[in-house]
């Protein structure tokens, strides 16, 4: 089947208690796509862990803008040797998409720094600078339904902690999708602003992870015309890839960081199995976002790469998990054999 990248773009309109992954709201999708009918997910995971998926979704990233490669600061351009530039060079995390194409050793003249975006929002909105997000803890304390107390004695008194992000105002996300005819953009395009609306994440039915779909376009991004690796947009599972070819990767020439996924089924799952009652999933080990992996042979037309994951759920043994991410193809023009010893950023 031929696959598509799209770019959405979309306005959190509340705070989040779930970070925006591709993974995540990839498992939200195929909940509410479940949720239509007993018959409507199965037909899309035909083949979905055979490098066939009916949907790849990108993490969420500042609008116009790309995560900055897992690599030692001086792949980018920066003087390794200033100790003092060390520290704001590690802060500009975000590319402008439209270089993309350059290669990575002249990134760091393009790089920027979620202060610096936040300076542009200011002065595109004449509004007083403020930061990208903001991270904060709120404490909750459980509800006794019945009596509408946290009831009497120690075990009735049982508060916890959550994590919330609430991001600028005027602040838009970009994710990219990768999907074949199986999903038709107009399903997409309802998918999203179906989670949007409901909320995204934990403690959406209290009103957190709310956003607005602004746009769904099909993306074309900046390629180098001798591009030799990809930038990962959402977290993967590289380990066991290869292509049509039978090629695999460079190992010398791919970086990453460890994300390990703890996942948990949607509310209402019934147990298929006896004894079995716990809502969580296996754990999965993947490479995070911002990898850059270096296959043997580069197709820059491949728009995503990893493999779809299963076993992962004694209470549906048919579950799967996005083991995949959209892609980016870059060139990575250093020699790494002289650079090993390099600390990366």
């Amino acid at each position: 089947m031929t696959h598509r990248l799209y770019k959405i773009c979309i306005r959190p309109r509340s705070a989040f208690a779930t970070p925006l992954r591709g993974d995540t709201l990839f498992g939200q999708c195929c909940q509410l796509i479940s949720e239509s009918g007993p018959d409507a997910l199965p037909p899309l995971l035909q083949g979905y862990t055979e490098g066939n998926p009916f949907l790849v979704l990108s993490d969420a990233f500042p609008a116009g803008y790309l995560p900055r490669p897992n690599l030692p600061l001086s792949w980018f351009g920066f003087d390794s040797t200033d100790a003092t530039g060390r520290k704001a060079a590690k802060s500009q995390q975000w590319l402008p998409a439209e270089h993309s194409s350059r290669p990575l050793s002249a990134w760091s003249s393009h790089l920027q720094s979620s202060s610096k975006l936040s300076e542009v929002l200011a002065a595109l909105y004449q509004q007083p600078k403020a930061p990208l997000w903001q991270e904060a803890v709120r404490t909750h304390n459980s509800i006794n339904r019945l009596t509408s107390t946290t009831s009497s004695g120690i075990e009735g008194f049982a508060p916890f902690d959550r994590e919330l992000t609430w991001y600028h105002p005027q602040l838009s996300l970009e994710l990219y999708a990768v999907t074949d005819e199986r999903l038709p953009t107009e399903q997409l395009h309802q998918l999203l602003e179906g989670i949007g609306a409901f909320g995204y994440g934990k403690e959406a039915s209290t009103g957190c992870g709310r956003f607005t779909l602004e746009s769904i376009s099909e993306y074309q991004p900046a390629v180098h015309p001798t591009a030799n690796a990809w930038l990962t947009l959402a977290p993967c599972a590289p380990q066991g890839w290869q292509d049509q070819d039978g090629n695999s990767w460079q190992s010398a020439q791919c970086f990453y960081q460890i994300h390990v996924r703890f996942g948990r089924h949607a509310g209402g799952i019934q147990p298929t199995l006896p004894g079995k009652r716990t809502p969580w999933k296996n754990p999965v080990l993947m490479a995070d976002r911002a990898a850059l992996l270096t296959p043997i042979n580069i197709n820059t037309h491949t728009l995503f790469c990893g493999q779809g994951l299963s076993g992962l759920s004694h209470l549906q043994p048919g579950t799967v998990h996005q083991g995949y991410s959209p892609v980016i193809p870059v060139y990575l023009d250093t020699d790494t054999s002289a650079t090993q010893k390099d600390i990366c950023a």
